[in-house]
């Protein structure tokens, strides 16, 4: 229309030029004009991000303003452009149930989702995971690093001078296993000191200078009593009583796989002394592979003989390094055996002078800490051998 209008006006006023540049002035200002009126008095478009409850009114309110008009087609219209709103309020509100999974899966390795109720990694302790199905899927990327730091996480705890234990009865540290005794009674380890602290001589039994209970009269009512303590999921009962077995004592007919399943269940309660048991059985099968797990369990239990055989194993293998660790370690403890294998290394030039004195240094003062003269007589009495 507009292209009409100025065509018609040229040809009207074809002979006067001066009056085509008005009207084609004035129809500019006029187009110009209308732009900007609409520009300026138009309402804005809709903000995206906006919520589902104004999304909701303003359909509602435009759906109501094209029924009034009474026209039906504007009826359809208004009922589309409704539908609309509800199908994009539905697809912008999260529902409960996506609500809930996001909440489960916080800093997922897999899927990356936040929330609470994440286990994390069974190997490194690294990253975590919010199902099964999302630790299965990244175990193949996972793989090799958590290998790797799991590996790390074994040698920190392998390599850690273990804790040392007090007898409950003279307060000074615990000698190995050979020099304590294990009350059935009360379910106490004591050291031989003060398991003879009230006899006159090694044939004669006394009460248990821990809770005093009677002496034992007999195998069998020792027998009876290591039981009761064996009921009560006693690590270290089910432990002695496993030795019973494999020795044949106190009347029990000698069975090792008797033996064994009893010491496999002292060492899942955390018995050091189960682990050193297995490992001899699986060393004298030529497992080696079961006897050092066994082997690192009881020595991170704080079992020297245990890590001196570990220092042995690695030695056969050429870890010399990882070798002089572990005798290190023992030594350190009061082994005298580790000391030597130490005192050889030292002169190999293996071993540096200073780790070399705070070795010596440190097995003195674990020989010292066992020392007491009520010790030395009942090593005497009960004819123990001194621990090499």
């Amino acid at each position: 229309l507009v292209r009409t209008f100025v065509l018609n006006i040229m040809m009207e006023n074809a002979a006067e030029p001066t009056n085509t540049l008005f009207y084609c002035s004035l129809l500019g200002f006029a187009v110009i004009s209308l732009l900007l009126w609409k520009r300026v008095f138009s309402p804005p478009p809709a903000q995206t991000g906006t919520s589902s409850s104004t999304s909701s009114a303003a359909a509602t309110t435009g759906a109501g303003s094209v029924a009034r008009s009474g026209s039906g087609t504007s009826s359809t219209v208004a009922a589309a452009r409704t539908r609309s709103s509800s199908r994009a309020t539905t697809a912008a509100t999260p529902t409960a149930a996506s609500t809930k999974d996001v909440s489960g899966c916080t800093h997922c390795a897999t899927c990356g989702m936040g929330g609470d109720g994440l286990k994390k990694c069974n190997g490194c302790k690294m990253v975590k995971y919010c199902s099964v199905e999302c630790q299965k899927s990244h175990r193949p990327k996972h793989k090799k690093e958590c290998r790797k730091r799991a590996a790390e996480l074994h040698d920190e705890a392998l390599f850690k001078q273990p804790p040392t234990e007090e007898c409950p009865v003279c307060f000074l540290v615990l000698p190995h296993a050979r020099h304590t005794a294990y009350q059935a009674c009360c379910g106490k380890t004591i050291c031989l000191g003060c398991a003879f602290s009230m006899t006159r001589d090694a044939n004669h039994d006394a009460p248990c200078p821990f809770c005093r209970a009677p002496e034992i009269d007999s195998e069998g009512e020792f027998l009876k009593r290591l039981m009761k303590r064996v009921a009560l999921n006693d690590a270290e009962a089910i432990q002695n009583l496993g030795c019973k077995y494999d020795r044949g004592a106190l009347g029990l007919e000698r069975d090792s796989r008797k033996a064994s399943e009893l010491w496999k269940k002292a060492a899942n309660l955390g018995d050091a002394m189960a682990h050193t048991c297995l490992a001899a059985t699986y060393s004298e099968r030529f497992d080696m592979k079961n006897a050092k797990y066994h082997w690192e369990m009881a020595a991170m239990g704080g079992d020297s003989i245990s890590r001196f055989n570990l220092g042995t194993d690695e030695l056969r293998k050429g870890n010399y390094d990882r070798a002089l660790k572990h005798w290190t370690i023992s030594a350190r403890a009061g082994h005298d055996r580790s000391l030597a294998e130490v005192k050889r290394g030292f002169s190999q030039d293996l071993v540096t002078k200073e780790d070399f004195e705070n070795t010596l240094r440190a097995h003195k003062n674990s020989l010292d800490e066992v020392k007491s003269e009520q010790r030395i007589r009942a090593s005497h009495l009960s004819g123990a051998n001194r621990e090499t």
